[in-house]
């Protein structure tokens, strides 16, 4: 009797273990079919953004709105005047009026850059594939290194 106890026990742990990677396993593909459906999802709105002037603002860089995160730049351009056009991704649904502006800002230290949005007070709402006219572009800090040395020195650099 001492024989049959000890298989039934093996095979009630060797159960457990394939039931417990089988539920590893069916998690791990959730979890992929999710992530590609996230990554694919179509944001909310689609804005862009043309400035004279980017500064270092990337793909991935955070789009807020009071402080907020609300989206992302999901691409840069030049447009065919040449100025440099910012897509801007929002992941929650806005009412952002015409004469919203976009005024691109250094994030930290390193000089990473973002967009802050100002909603506008019009009555006419942007829709998806719209420009946002107002738009204010980086300053580049080795412009003010310039400026504030010259202003030292009283003479001019550039």
């Amino acid at each position: 009797m001492h024989h049959t106890f000890l298989p039934r026990k093996r095979s009630r742990v060797a159960g457990f273990m394939r039931g417990l990677i089988g539920l590893a396993g069916f998690l791990a593909v959730g979890a992929a079919i999710s992530s590609v459906v996230v990554a694919n999802a179509r944001p909310a709105l689609r804005l862009n953004a043309c400035f004279s002037h980017v500064g270092g603002l990337e793909a991935g860089d955070e789009v807020t709105l009071n402080g907020v995160r609300v989206g992302r730049v999901s691409g840069l351009v030049l447009d065919r005047d040449q100025r440099p056009c910012a897509s801007l991704d929002f992941s929650v649904p806005l009412e952002l009026d015409t004469d919203t502006s976009a005024a691109i800002f250094t994030k930290n230290v390193l000089g990473q850059k973002y967009i802050a949005i100002d909603p506008g007070g019009a009555d006419t709402l942007l829709e998806s594939g719209d420009e946002i006219h107002f738009t204010q572009s980086a300053l580049p800090i080795e412009r003010i290194m310039i400026r504030l040395l010259e202003r030292q020195i009283g003479s001019s650099f550039e």
